[in-house]
């Protein structure tokens, strides 16, 4: 079952990313209980048109940038339309 965090993202009408930047200073570590422990940040991006997210783990903190967020989106998005039966080269 989700969590609330990964539900927002995943409810996310602008499909906009959250990241949580220094994990373990966050009560968000419990609800991502199955990555890695040395996991440190968390990048989630909702795949476009469709319901779900894509989840990105680092192992340091602030590990993403802003041309990480980008790239990610643009996966999102590809993934999403290829899920949904499109043309992911859109």
């Amino acid at each position: 079952v989700p969590g609330p965090l990964l539900q927002k993202c995943a409810g996310s009408a602008a499909g906009a990313p959250e990241y949580l930047p220094a994990l373990q200073l966050l009560p968000g570590r419990v609800e991502f209980s199955y990555f890695p422990e040395a996991t440190q940040a968390l990048l989630m991006v909702p795949l476009g048109g469709r319901s779900g997210v894509v989840v990105l783990g680092a192992d340091r903190k602030r590990a993403f940038g802003a041309e990480d967020v980008a790239w990610a989106r643009a996966i999102a998005g590809r993934l999403g339309a290829a899920l949904e039966g499109g043309d992911a080269a859109e």
